[in-house]
């Protein structure tokens, strides 16, 4: 994780970027596909058999994103938040760009 940007905006909040290195979500898109491939049914194999290379052109490329950016976005906030130095007092609104 690396911490881009922490600025104050006008409504008194802070905005804090950062960023989760590839590696890191790429493995954790991984273990996503791992977790969730035992439940997707697909025409021709049995189930939980299906290549990801396959579910991925039926379902989208980013089929298993969500579920990865669950999973590594708890402690990619909590390292950000503490590399900031900032006490924070409230929940997070996240957008992803």
């Amino acid at each position: 994780m690396t911490l881009l940007k922490n600025e104050k905006n006008d409504k008194g909040q802070y905005v804090l970027e950062f960023k989760v290195e590839k590696e890191i979500f790429d493995a954790a898109v991984d273990k996503e596909y791992r977790k969730e491939v035992k439940n997707i049914n697909v025409p021709g194999f049995r189930k939980g058999k299906a290549p990801r290379s396959v579910i991925e052109r039926m379902y989208g490329k980013g089929a298993f994103y969500e579920g990865a950016f669950n999973a590594i976005l708890p402690d990619a906030y909590e390292a950000a938040a503490k590399e900031s130095g900032l006490d924070i007092v409230g929940q997070p609104e996240f957008d992803v760009v």
